[in-house]
């Protein structure tokens, strides 16, 4: 184990202590920076939540660096970057078991020989990186970027092993802020929600800006955050960015990454309610100038599923068992169907038991598939 100073092991357990609080993600993660601050210094610091099924961002809380530039830059990452290095680092990282990556480490000492250096941090007095993915199982649900001026010390690798010793417990506190909300929807609301069940439309403008837009997408925008009063030209949500991006990447089909990659993402809204995110291209004579369509609108069962039995931290494997029992199979059957033991199939369902905070079969089913039908 590595020896730390006692200003880490201060910082390791308050934000350990945090992680476990029941706090809302996004006050989890700005007192998270604030902790960070003095002990792993940074001028600028993004601390991303992403929907564990694709690793699109979905959220941003920022420390640091405030103005202009820093908005600037960012059209730059998501145009130039995210989908060609951060997200595919992010899931080498994920896959890897060593959650952190710092571009000195990565340059050996020399962090402006890198693209991103160049195209990200120059500009706006920055030099090195450190990265690090926040992660339960094979599921990713935050990141967090810091970056210092030139004139500070490199990252070290004592500030990466604080990080990756970190990763799962505030993971762990992520999922939790999003396993309240599935259960905080508030009966007072449900009358205005019904109003706007339809899906709502934006039409993207290939320039940047939202072209046109209706009532119904208006609402669900405000249902998953305030809007910004000139939200349609120089405020997008961070969510509409990255749908827009992942449309552009996935129709460029480049790479076998780009050919995976779906322009959709989930998100739970301030009401509780889970929004779905999708992007489509419009048919149109010229195609150099084809507007992208945008649906937002409330989750379709399947993607509540996903979420759910995402956020509960299940394995592959126990999603496969926690279907075939909401589908009727008995120990016997699951065990013939996935060619494992029996006890297996009790191991399984065991640990499923425990994730989820059932005692039953009919309990687990109740909590992942019914739950939200019930609700509606």
């Amino acid at each position: 184990m590595m020896k730390i100073s006692g200003h880490y092991q201060r910082a390791m357990v308050q934000i350990k202590r945090l992680c476990y609080a029941g706090l809302d993600d996004r006050q989890l993660r700005n007192e998270i920076i604030g902790i960070l601050h003095p002990v792993i210094a940074y001028d600028l610091c993004c601390f991303q939540t992403v929907d564990p099924a694709t690793g699109l961002i979905t959220s941003n809380v920022r420390g640091g660096i405030h103005n202009h530039e820093v908005s600037d830059v960012e059209h730059v990452f998501f145009e130039h970057l995210y989908f060609e290095d951060y997200l595919p680092a992010y899931r080498r990282l994920l896959h890897s078991g060593v959650p952190v990556n710092r571009l000195s480490e990565e340059t050996l000492g020399h962090p402006g020989k890198a693209y991103r250096h160049h195209m990200l941090y120059a500009p706006i007095g920055l030099d090195d990186e450190i990265r690090a993915v926040m992660f339960s199982g094979k599921n990713m649900w935050g990141t967090l970027v810091m970056a210092r001026e030139k004139s500070a010390s490199l990252y070290s690798e004592q500030d990466a092993w604080m990080l990756a010793k970190l990763a799962p417990h505030i993971s762990t506190g992520i999922r939790t802020a999003i396993q309240q909300r599935m259960v905080s929807v508030e009966p007072a609301d449900s009358d205005a929600l019904q109003q706007f069940d339809i899906p709502g439309l934006l039409i993207y403008d290939p320039t940047g800006y939202i072209e046109s837009y209706t009532d119904a997408a208006v609402h669900w925008l405000k249902e998953l955050g305030e809007l910004h009063p000139d939200w349609c030209r120089k405020e997008l949500p961070i969510y509409i960015t990255q749908v827009v991006s992942a449309l552009k990447k996935s129709l460029s089909m480049q790479t076998e990454d780009d050919i995976k990659l779906v322009p959709e993402m989930a998100r739970y809204g301030r009401n509780g309610r889970c929004v779905t995110i999708k992007a489509y291209e419009m048919s149109a004579d010229d195609d150099r100038n084809r507007k992208i369509g945008i649906i937002l609108g409330p989750a379709v069962h399947r993607d509540l599923i996903r979420f759910q039995t995402a956020a509960y931290g299940l394995t592959s494997q126990e999603k496969v068992v926690v279907h075939l029992v909401a589908k009727g199979n008995n120990s016997l059957e699951i065990s013939s169907k996935l060619a494992i033991s029996p006890y297996t199939v009790q191991e399984h369902l065991s640990n499923i038991f425990d994730k989820v905070g059932v005692r039953s079969r009919r309990e687990v089913v109740k909590k992942i598939f019914l739950a939200n039908l019930l609700e509606g």
